[in-house]
């Protein structure tokens, strides 16, 4: 029997760069995620209805580079392609994401 919400593939890559003194980098991240099956509450005997979930990709960066000795920027960018996906029947995940701030170090 199949369990519920576990994909039968899943699948992921990472590709990180420093630039030379560490001045700046980024990693970028591919994550797949198969097909899935799940169970909906749909019928309104609330008899339960196997449902198939699609697969999806989503892609992530992130990045930062030093100002100074103590002061660095950073930032990311989850869910870069905008897929659209579930991982519950019915419960819908963030779209694109962009996040970004200042690292202290003293």
């Amino acid at each position: 029997m199949e369990e519920v919400r576990r994909p039968s593939h899943i699948a992921s890559v990472a590709l990180g760069w420093r630039a030379p003194h560490d001045r700046f980098g980024f990693t970028a991240v591919a994550r797949y995620n198969g097909d899935t099956s799940d169970v909906a509450f749909t019928d309104p005997s609330y008899v339960p209805v196997t449902v198939r979930l699609h697969d999806y990709v989503l892609l992530n960066l992130n990045g930062d580079v030093k100002l100074t000795k103590h002061f660095a920027l950073f930032g990311r960018i989850e869910n870069l392609n905008n897929a659209h996906y579930e991982d519950v029947f019915s419960f819908a995940n963030p779209g694109r994401a962009v996040y970004g701030g200042v690292r202290a170090r003293f």
